[in-house]
């Protein structure tokens, strides 16, 4: 998201997502190399119990989300409806700079209108989005 933000994020942060039956198994894999490594943790313990580099979260893997493309990691979709509803991550970023990452990323990207709103529907945060898009972007979107 530094490509994003006026203030950039000091820190690099790693989010591994796996289905809910692997957490356990990958933190612990992961946590044997990085001892820094934290399995779904709460804003609080992940800014009491962050690396001096690199933090490396392991979190279970919504049902449903957009899945990534053979190219990316993450759908970019997917990424802006996190941002802006999930704690953890969205703790990562000001507020206040969500309405220019959302007009940048709609600017320099051909992001699938359809594929976000659909995501942002099975978390049941489709009006929400859209009150936000709306409200707080000059984003003229397409298919809503």
């Amino acid at each position: 998201m530094n490509d994003f933000v006026n203030h950039q994020i000091a820190k690099n942060v790693i989010f591994i997502e796996v289905e809910a039956m692997l957490v356990d198994t990958v933190y612990e894999k992961l946590h044997e190399k990085y001892p820094y490594a934290m399995i779904q943790p709460t804003v609080d313990i992940f800014y009491k119990q962050r690396a001096p580099e690199t933090d490396i979260v392991v979190q279970k893997f919504l049902s449903e989300a957009p899945a990534p493309d053979a190219n990316h990691s993450c759908v970019i979709e997917k990424l802006l409806v996190d941002l802006l509803f999930k704690k953890l991550s969205g703790s990562l970023i000001e507020r206040s700079e969500y309405p220019r990452i959302y007009e940048d990323v709609f600017r320099k990207y051909n992001i699938d209108e359809t594929r976000m709103f659909r995501y942002a529907k099975r978390r049941n945060l489709y009006d929400s989005l859209l009150s936000f898009i709306k409200t707080k972007t000059g984003i003229q979107l397409m298919t809503v």
